[in-house]
């Protein structure tokens, strides 16, 4: 396993010049540990938005095909200390957020926004998301080393 996280700000309309950033892969490491550090230069006022979010996504490196999808993570950019301008600047605690996968079928919320068909984001949305969930079942169904 190489893994890697690549990390995006979310939602694209809120942060649409921002690129994805990635962390360095782990060559053969089953246990990895990400200390590394990224800083997103964008203005607080979208940060501090209801819905705006960090998409951390744990990718598995494949050198011949498409990178195997491991899970993905959301961190509330109203949790990441700083951004109400009362705290201190200085170690950031370290968060333990939960892997996911998304879901292929049946999840009403991307039923909703699939029927926005004049909503140009909602079809990039729900595309990456089907494709995200398309990544988690041919992962799933691939036999272990």
């Amino acid at each position: 396993s190489d893994p890697f996280v690549q990390l995006t700000l979310e939602p694209r309309h809120e942060f649409p010049e921002l690129a994805a950033r990635e962390t360095q892969k782990h060559k053969k490491d089953l246990h990895p540990l990400f200390d590394e550090t990224f800083e997103f230069l964008v203005p607080a006022e979208p940060c501090r938005k209801a819905g705006a979010c960090l998409l951390l996504t744990v990718l598995d490196y494949d050198t011949l095909g498409a990178d195997d999808l491991e899970g993905e993570a959301f961190l509330p950019l109203r949790e990441v200390p700083g951004l109400s301008g009362s705290e201190e600047p200085g170690e950031v605690p370290q968060t333990r957020l939960p892997l996911t996968y998304p879901a292929p079928n049946g999840d009403p919320i991307l039923q909703l926004l699939e029927g926005r068909k004049g909503d140009r984001e909602a079809q990039v949305f729900v595309r990456l998301r089907r494709h995200r969930a398309k990544q988690a079942s041919q992962h799933a169904l691939r036999p272990a080393p």
